[in-house]
């Protein structure tokens, strides 16, 4: 009888709540190779039921298929589909995620620096109050660039190493670099006074 014993050649388990899986890779006596896949879980009595499926050799590269396309869609199904989830988004906020156009920037920046809320420049662009936040930050750090840049062209207007200036910092930061000039003419930063972050 032992000698119909198979070999274990290799041996894993994966604890899972009240159930354990057992990955074993048997050979048997005639050097056929197999994997015997076994749950072992505790019953509402405290008797441990045990239920095990045999995979042979020549079987293993369907198997292992089945298996790995099963899982996929198990976290598939899990997963909010990205089309669905912007089309949910788009029904409260039209343009959510579309791309900001220089007339937008000019737009956004004027009715922001004239006082208006977030929610009421969400409402006016028909984007989530993040995507405001955000592009208004971005659109905050352009113009103390924009304005430092000003500041060393007066200085150096030759120099090399100055980046070009945006449409959106030459037509509304030099503007206002020009109007603070006389008042604070050794300022390097434009006035974030009323920005919300």
């Amino acid at each position: 009888m032992e000698d119909n014993i198979p070999t274990e050649l290799f041996s894993i388990r994966a604890n899972a709540g009240s159930r354990t899986y057992f990955f074993d890779v048997k050979e048997s006596q005639d050097g056929s190779r197999y994997l015997v896949v076994s749950e072992s879980r505790q019953n509402k009595v405290g008797v441990y039921e045990h239920h095990r499926v045999m995979v042979f050799e020549e079987h293993i590269e369907e198997f292992q298929l089945a298996m790995t396309q099963a899982i996929a869609n198990v976290r598939k199904l899990r997963e909010p589909s990205k089309a669905n989830s912007l089309d949910d988004v788009r029904k409260v906020h039209p343009k959510a995620y579309e791309k900001w156009t220089p007339e937008d920037d000019h737009h956004l920046w004027a009715l922001h620096r004239s006082g208006c809320s977030i929610k009421e420049l969400s409402a006016e662009f028909d984007r989530n109050p993040g995507a405001i936040e955000s592009r208004l930050r971005k659109l905050a750090m352009q113009a103390v660039d924009a304005d430092r840049q000003l500041t060393k062209r007066s200085s150096d207007p030759h120099d090399p190493n100055v980046p070009p200036i945006t449409a959106l910092e030459s037509s509304s930061v030099q503007r206002e670099h020009t109007a603070q000039k006389d008042s604070q003419p050794d300022r390097e930063q434009v006035d974030e006074s009323s920005l919300p972050f």
